[in-house]
């Protein structure tokens, strides 16, 4: 493989993990029946849901239902996408998680190469 395909890969590959940021407290309020597939919550990022589950009156009474440690030190900022109850992290030095997202449980972690040099 040569080193501008492997570039264009990995440039890929960094775009997916990036595309896969949203709150984990988020995508647990989704439940395990919804999707949030767009970055921000929709093509016009609005940060809007449909969903009814989470109003005014019960919002105050959330509780974290799982957490995911990253195994690293790196303070990550990203907004998960959630597709088939599956949500997208990045976690473990920039790797992309993929988490069951009704429990948290680890599914697969995909390590991207290195970026080459010039």
């Amino acid at each position: 493989m040569n080193t501008g395909s492997r570039k264009r890969r990995v440039r890929r590959s960094m775009t997916a993990a990036t595309a896969a940021t949203c709150s984990v407290f988020a995508l647990w309020a989704q439940g395990p029946a919804s999707d949030w597939r767009d970055y921000l919550g929709g093509p016009d990022s609005a940060h809007y849901s449909p969903l009814k589950q989470i109003d005014r009156a019960n919002a105050g009474k959330l509780q974290v239902a799982w957490t995911f440690p990253t195994q690293d030190n790196t303070a990550y900022v990203f907004n998960p996408l959630v597709v088939d109850n599956v949500a997208y992290v990045i976690a473990k030095g920039g790797s992309l998680v993929a988490l069951d997202a009704s429990a948290g449980k680890e599914l697969w972690t995909h390590t991207f190469e290195p970026r080459l040099k010039k």
